[in-house]
């Protein structure tokens, strides 16, 4: 959607469903789980610039419910006036939230996809521990 000066993306929605081990891991370790959707698109080659650049990320934190709506997600015209072309995708990765224990310790599903096909979609992604 171009509003302006800015592109938003409308909505979409990632469910998220852990093993019982991952879950008690973050329960008993008082710990958090981050869910990042970062937008790409293919940048106009220039001398300084080639191939894909970020146009920008939104980052959820979580504590015990599983479930997030990407909305609101804003990125400049400018930006979007500056793509190859106009296909934007999105990439959502799943990480713990490094409160107690510096590592990400979750091995979840990753979802990469053409921002078309996700918008006003929702998205089920799985995890375990790292390991199980």
């Amino acid at each position: 959607k171009i509003n302006n000066d800015s592109i938003e993306i409308p909505s979409f929605e990632i469910d998220l469903s852990l093993s019982q081990k991952a879950e008690d891991k973050l329960a008993n370790d008082k710990e958090t789980v981050v869910v990042t959707a970062s937008f790409f698109g293919e940048a106009k080659s220039t001398p300084n610039q080639e191939g894909p650049i970020t146009l920008t990320y939104s980052k959820i934190e979580l504590t015990k419910n599983r479930n997030v709506i990407f909305k609101n997600i804003k990125f400049s015209k400018a930006l979007y006036d500056s793509l190859l072309n106009k296909n934007i995708w999105v990439i959502v990765d799943v990480a713990s939230g490094r409160k107690s224990i510096n590592e990400n310790f979750l091995d979840t599903d990753i979802l990469e996809e053409d921002v078309s096909k996700v918008i006003n979609k929702k998205f089920n992604l799985t995890g375990k521990l790292i390991g199980e």
